[in-house]
């Protein structure tokens, strides 16, 4: 008899937690067991068949081919924001004081650009390339500090600029597949923005509100988008990723994951159906724990949906 009120009681708590929308069957399983403080910036590139996603706090870029079961660590110098893919030998790394590009096989910096608000008291924050192949990457305030950071654009030449300043914590961002518009995350606000976007300039403009995210879902970190131009976004605090449909802000998916605080998201795999999910163990009190044994994993979902192609940088007329 006591089996069975357990049994009812686990029934009862997952109910309540898919009570914002209809249930997704998947189950995420673990890929990675390694519990990083941070995990964030989840990045897969289609060319290659690889994962990068990185440690914040423990300074650290992931490299994963999961095809060959093979997993590649490197170590960066300083806490790093965020990476995307340059070619099958570079990447570019966001690191404390600047943009750098990374060779993996020989494990050699090249500086490239610091921000032009360059502050000791800021760091960089998630970021990805847009279709034309510029890199958008945002920042945020060591000290907690609000409206102080901003979301910087890396030109091709590698000039970079301000897009957006009076940010707070600048997460998750990406563009629909018409290439039209930019979504785009800066956490407390609870918002996913619309931007308009012109894909040969890289200008912005007319700001509308596409997804308010209610409270009791947690607050909004790094996001994907679907083939379908849904929002795929992480919920830091809410232990699941949301699908947001973009043009009424409609909650239409939810997928649990065994981690409070969850941080970015990849679509992967050769049909782009596959899920990865970044966790962070910070934040997590050691009562959670007990709950969340698994907290700061990297974790993978098979789903009914696909997604996009992340994009890579594009190198116009500069020799590194």
């Amino acid at each position: 008899m006591k089996k069975f009120y357990i049994l009812i009681f686990i029934a009862s708590f997952f109910t309540g937690c898919m009570n914002h929308t209809k249930n997704t069957d998947p189950i995420p399983e673990i890929a990675d067991s390694t519990c990083y403080s941070l995990g964030e910036g989840a990045l897969w590139d289609a060319e290659s068949h690889r994962l990068f996603f990185v440690d914040i706090l423990g300074n650290k870029l992931i490299e994963m081919h999961p095809e060959k079961e093979i997993r590649i660590e490197h170590q960066m110098p300083s806490m790093i924001g965020t990476v995307v893919v340059q070619d099958d030998e570079h990447v570019l790394v966001a690191l404390v004081d600047g943009i750098y590009r990374y060779k993996l096989s020989s494990r050699e910096f090249e500086f490239l650009v610091c921000p032009p608000e360059n502050d000791s008291t800021q760091r960089f924050n998630d970021g990805k390339c847009d279709p034309a192949g510029r890199f958008w990457v945002g920042s945020m305030s060591l000290g907690g500090g609000k409206e102080t950071s901003h979301l910087f654009c890396m030109d091709r030449d590698a000039r970079i600029s301000v897009k957006l300043d009076g940010i707070t914590i600048s997460n998750g961002i990406v563009w629909s597949s018409d290439k039209k518009f930019m979504y785009y995350i800066d956490t407390p606000t609870r918002k996913v923005m619309e931007y308009a976007y012109d894909n040969k300039s890289g200008m912005i403009s007319k700001p509308r509100v596409a997804v308010h995210v209610a409270d009791s879902l947690g607050s909004p970190d790094g996001m994907a988008i679907d083939s379908e131009d849904r929002l795929w976004v992480c919920m830091w605090g809410g232990s699941a990723v949301c699908c947001f449909n973009r043009e009424n802000g409609d909650l239409e998916e939810r997928i649990l994951v065994p981690a409070k605080n969850v941080t970015s998201c990849a679509f992967s795999g050769p049909d782009l159906n596959e899920l990865y999910i970044t966790t962070a163990r910070v934040g997590t009190s050691e009562e959670e724990l007990k709950q969340f044994p698994n907290a700061g994993s990297l974790f993978r979902v098979n789903i009914k949906t696909t997604g996009q192609e992340n994009y890579r940088f594009k190198v116009n007329n500069i020799v590194f």
